[in-house]
């Protein structure tokens, strides 16, 4: 039993040997640990260096594991980048004598402050707008954000617009209020205005009002929220939104449960509590990590007259992998449950607004419980490629345009319950499928355009367009 004792002494010491002529400095090579020494950061004009540094995985004094360190300068390089305050982040460093290590940031800020007129459409998407081209189903007016307010990731929004829906909104958030950077808070509200109001869904279309001379819908909504961040990459928050909403006798006519019992006014107090875990490479345009989100919403408070008693609960989660030099698959699946108690049909919201089945962008399917599943393979055709415009030398921030292309494969299934649906909604309560193919390019600005031939349950298919991730 003795000789396994001494031969494991042995080897304990040659190991500690062997451990104490790498921290000497004598074997380089051996060294399996880096101590950040200092963190560098250049290119950041506008932005203050703590908010570049609340995005890393590591902090001057940090010791990292050797083989981790290439692992930990792409994780925080997409944490820089995932703060949509930067065209492009570079992490490099630079070794000194033993272990020690200096960082160097290299930054290229985007421009923060964007004045700009509004002309957009009025519909819930680009397609259903397509449909009939009507330009009275438009917005203009004036878009003011000031991005990266003060340089601490601040934002400051104003808009004023007319059209189709008229209306004033203020918007401003701090990120970070506290010297952790972990606590932040965000306010403002909006007054809008409408002649004419979607009241109502039939044939699976939202049905509209005549436009008559005064406004068909007057919502004021002013809101606070606070947010936690805990680490880089949970949030937790909490909000706070005051809905006064009046409507005219026309609307309570057309659809007496628009805002519930013939009432042509109702306000009330939404509290909602939402948390989010984000570990995608890219918010924009993610090909890898995942993602999960759960919120509770409560509208109503009974501290009003007529006051509402409607809860909803809504979860998404997100999966994507890279595979192979070019393949990248993603799937995800978003729920949405609520209590059984009548609900207005201005917050009857299901299908085809923010969540669609693809296939199925022109129909609405109103519901107040949802499964929503989307599928997508892809392949990248043309690889991240940043173009030079040499000529353009006094607006760095616009000289170089990243570009890259995909092509997809996808496939969407879902359903919504409507306890209250129309004879006519034939889409209400029923599995709907779809699928097709589609390119999508990727530029600057995160901005995105997707065109894609698809074909759905009913046998429809056709080309459609949109601008933001499928998932």
């Amino acid at each position: 039993m003795r000789v396994p004792f001494i031969l494991l002494a042995l080897l304990m010491f040659a190991t500690t040997l062997h451990a104490q002529d790498s921290i000497g400095g004598f074997n380089d090579d051996a060294i399996d640990y880096y101590i950040i020494k200092t963190i560098e950061i250049s290119g950041n004009k506008v932005t203050k260096r703590p908010i570049i540094l609340r995005e890393l995985t590591f902090q001057e004094g940090d010791t990292i594991i050797r083989t981790s360190l290439k692992e930990e300068f792409a994780t925080s390089t997409n944490n820089v980048t995932n703060t949509s305050l930067f065209n492009y982040v570079k992490i490099e460093n630079v070794t000194h004598s033993n272990s020690e290590v200096t960082v160097n940031i290299h930054i290229e800020e985007r421009w923060y402050l964007w004045p700009a007129p509004i002309f957009e459409i009025a519909e819930r998407n680009f397609n259903v707008w397509w449909e009939t081209r009507r330009l009275d189903r438009t917005n203009y007016g004036l878009y003011v954000v000031k991005e990266n307010f003060r340089g601490r990731k601040e934002k400051l929004k104003i808009r004023l617009q007319l059209g189709f829906e008229q209306n004033i909104v203020l918007d401003y958030s701090i990120p970070y209020i506290t010297k952790k950077q972990n606590s932040g808070l965000a306010f403002g509200g909006s007054f809008r205005q409408n002649y004419q109001v979607n009241y109502a869904t039939e044939n699976n279309a939202l049905v509209k009002n005549e436009k008559a001379d005064g406004f068909a819908r007057t919502r004021f909504s002013p809101y606070l929220q606070y947010f936690y961040r805990h680490g880089l990459y949970k949030t937790h928050r909490v909000g706070l939104i005051y809905e006064n909403i009046n409507i005219s006798k026309d609307i309570v006519e057309l659809n007496p449960n628009y805002l519930m019992t013939d009432q042509s006014f109702l306000q009330f107090l939404q509290l909602s509590y939402y948390f989010k875990l984000d570990r995608r490479n890219n918010k924009a345009y993610p090909l890898t990590g995942y993602y999960f989100d759960f919120k509770a919403t409560q509208n109503g408070t009974g501290i009003f007259k007529n006051d509402l008693n409607v809860l909803f609960l809504t979860t998404t989660v997100k999966k994507y992998h890279h595979f192979g030099k070019r393949m990248y698959v993603a799937g995800s699946i978003s729920l949405k449950a609520s209590n059984n108690t009548e609900q207005p049909y201005y917050l009857n919201n299901g299908l085809g607004y923010r969540n669609s089945i693809r296939a199925y962008e022109l129909s609405v399917i109103d519901g107040q419980n949802i499964a929503l599943f989307k599928f997508n393979l892809k392949y990248n055709i043309i690889k991240p490629t940043v173009y030079e415009i040499n000529w353009i030398k006094k607006f760095n921030k616009f000289k170089s345009i990243p570009y890259a292309l995909y092509f997809n494969v996808f496939t969407d299934g879902g359903t919504a319950h409507n306890r209250f649906s129309d004879i006519t909604n034939l889409l209400d309560n029923t599995f709907l499928l779809g699928g097709g193919i589609g390119l999508d390019y990727v530029t600057y600005y995160d901005k995105i355009f997707r065109i894609e031939f698809s074909t759905n349950k009913s046998g429809l298919s056709r080309v459609y367009l949109n601008f933001i991730a499928p998932i």
